[in-house]
Formats: C-alpha cells, sequence, structure tokens
C-alpha cells in the first residue's frame, strides 16, 4: 500500500543518507513482480494519444486492484461533501470516497477507464476529460480534489496548469492529496523531459 506523501519523503531521505544499491540489470522489482506481464498493448506508438494508450491498456489488462492508501486519509477530510477524483482508473478512490457520504466525479482521459468506473461506482458523476483543462467544471465546486498515481506523467509546463486547474476548481479551502511515483516511472512510464 502506498504510504502518506509525509512518510514517501522521510522514506526516501532515509534511503538517499543510506545510499540504496543500484538494481542490478534486468530485475524486477517486488512490484512488478505482482503486475501483469508486458504486453503490446504497454508499448504505445509514439504518435498515439495518450487516452488511446491508456483505453488500450485497460482494454489488455482486465484485473485491477483495491488499494486502501485513501483510507489513512479519511480522519483529515472532515466536512468534505464534494471531491474531484483525478485519473479515476477503474473507480476504487470513487468507490471508497462515495462510502463516506461524498459526492464524486471522476474524471479519466480514458474511455475504457471511464467504464470501469461507472461500474464500480455508478453513483458517481464520470467525465472524459483531462486535469491539465476541465472549463466543464465550475470554479470552487469540490472540497477534495483526489490523485492516485495520476499527475506524475506530464512534463513540467503540463504539470503547473494541471496544478492551476486543479486549484481552480478546489474551494478555498478544499484539499488536493495524492500519490505520485518518482518521474523515473520504471512502471508507467513518465515522459523522459519530465
Amino acid at each position: 500500500m502506498p504510504m502518506p506523501l509525509e512518510a514517501n519523503a522521510e522514506r526516501a531521505e532515509a534511503i538517499e543518507r543510506k545510499g540504496a544499491p543500484a538494481p542490478s540489470a534486468g530485475a524486477r522489482s517486488p512490484q512488478e513482480a505482482l503486475e501483469p506481464p508486458p504486453t503490446e498493448a504497454d508499448e504505445p506508438p509514439s504518435d498515439e494519444p495518450p487516452s488511446a494508450v491508456w483505453d488500450r491498456r485497460y482494454a489488455a489488462h482486465p484485473l485491477s486492484h483495491q488499494d486502501a492508501w485513501l483510507t489513512g486519509w479519511q480522519h483529515r477530510l472532515p466536512g468534505v461533501r464534494r471531491a474531484l477524483d483525478i485519473g479515476c482508473g477503474d473507480g476504487w478512490e470513487t468507490a471508497a470516497l462515495l462510502e463516506l457520504g461524498v459526492d464524486v466525479t471522476g474524471i479519466d482521459i480514458s474511455a475504457e477507464a471511464l467504464a470501469r468506473c461507472r461500474r464500480h461506482s455508478p453513483r458517481a458523476r464520470h467525465l472524459l476529460a483531462d486535469v491539465r483543462a476541465m472549463p466543464m467544471l465550475r470554479d470552487g465546486e469540490f472540497d477534495l480534489a483526489v490523485a492516485q498515481l495520476s499527475l506524475h506523467y506530464f512534463d513540467r509546463e503540463d504539470t503547473r496548469r494541471a496544478l492551476c486547474e486543479i486549484a481552480r476548481v478546489l474551494a478555498p479551502e478544499g484539499k488536493l492529496i495524492g500519490c505520485v511515483n518518482a518521474e523515473d516511472d520504471w512502471h508507467y512510464g513518465a515522459p523522459d523531459d519530465a
């Protein structure tokens, strides 16, 4: 289960102080060992839009897992009534928020992901949207934005655009919580210029 951002930062600092050994060539991480084997669906043509890549990945890997990382944040979410699930994917975070009594809007660039999210969380609102431009959402519409592994794919300029859009749709006291991978994301392939 991913750790809260503070714990990840502390862990990274501890590893940096100790000097972690470099993985051997061809070695698979423990997380990689749990994932389905790579398929052609995981290797996008360079000119393919990201939405098509994710549609193909969701179609090729029908199984998913429920990740309970969000439950560790529940005590910090009193008064949350409206939440935005950014890159909602299969809809596990959407479902968890609905169970807390929160009205949820899930966005994703993948139509396949949204179809899965609808199956897991039919009471949520689902929108085919890119976090970098969400004109269909009102200023200050949400108390909370959740981003589970959906914000580390962008270069610096697109990250800035995404964060500005998130800030726009969050209420003045709104919160963003998330879980991100490093720039050199070994599993999901962040861009080289991130």
